[in-house]
C-alpha cells in the first residue's frame, strides 16, 4: 500500500469512525443541548432574533464564532438538525487532520507528518468532541487552517497570490480569535509575527 493510499484509508476510516461516534451520541440521546448553550443562543437567533440564553436578555456569556456557525448549519438545513451539525463536526475534524499532514510535509518530514497525521485522526478527544456542541472540533479546524495557509502568503516576495493568502490567513484568525476570548491575543501577536517574517517589497 502506498503513503496515498494508506492517507485515503485513514481519512475513511478516521470519518466513519468520528460519525459513528455522533449518531451513537444523536441516536442515544447522550447530547445536552445546552452544551455551554451554544446551541442554545443559536436556537435564539434564529428563533428571536436575540443573542440571548434567556429570552429578551441580550448575553456576552459566550463568544460569537461557534453560535453563530450553528445558526447558520441550521438555517441552511431547514431547522434543528443536530445530525447535520454533527456531521460537519465530522468532516471538519477529518479536515484537521488531513490540514496538519499537509503543514507537517511543509514543516518537517514526510514521516513527521504521517505521524502527526495518524495521531490526531485517532486522538480520543479529536472524535468525542464530534458528538457534542462544543467549539473546540470548530476551534482546531480554524486554527489548523490558518497555520496552513499564513504559510504560504509570506512564502515570495510580491507573489501574486500573496494577498489573497494574507486575506484568507487574517479571516481564519479572527474567526478563531472570536470563538474564544484568550484567543484574541494570540491572533494578534500570530498576525504581528507573520508580518515581521513576511519578505520586503
Amino acid at each position: 500500500m502506498t503513503a496515498s493510499q494508506r492517507i485515503v484509508l485513514g481519512l475513511i476510516v478516521g470519518f466513519a469512525l468520528r460519525l459513528g461516534y455522533a449518531w451513537h451520541a444523536d441516536k442515544g440521546g447522550t447530547i445536552h443541548s445546552s452544551n455551554d448553550h451554544y446551541e442554545t443562543i443559536a436556537l435564539s437567533l434564529i428563533e428571536r432574533g436575540e443573542y440571548a440564553i434567556t429570552p429578551g436578555i441580550p448575553t456576552g456569556w459566550r463568544e460569537p464564532t461557534h453560535p453563530l456557525f450553528i445558526a447558520g448549519v441550521y438555517a441552511l438545513a431547514g431547522g434543528r438538525h443536530t445530525m447535520a451539525l454533527l456531521t460537519l463536526h465530522c468532516i471538519l475534524s477529518t479536515a484537521t487532520a488531513w490540514l496538519i499532514l499537509l503543514i507537517g510535509r511543509k514543516l518537517f518530514t514526510p514521516n513527521v507528518a504521517e505521524a502527526a497525521f495518524w495521531g490526531y485522526l485517532f486522538y480520543p478527544a479529536a472524535v468525542y468532541y464530534c458528538g457534542y456542541f462544543f467549539r473546540e472540533t470548530l476551534m482546531s479546524f480554524l486554527f489548523t487552517a490558518f497555520v496552513y495557509t499564513s504559510l504560504f502568503w509570506p512564502a515570495a516576495e510580491n507573489h501574486p497570490k500573496a494577498s489573497f493568502w494574507a486575506l484568507v490567513s487574517g479571516l481564519l484568525a479572527a474567526a478563531w480569535a472570536l470563538a474564544n476570548s484568550p484567543n484574541i491575543p494570540v491572533a494578534a501577536l500570530a498576525g504581528i509575527g507573520l508580518w515581521f517574517t513576511a519578505p520586503p517589497t
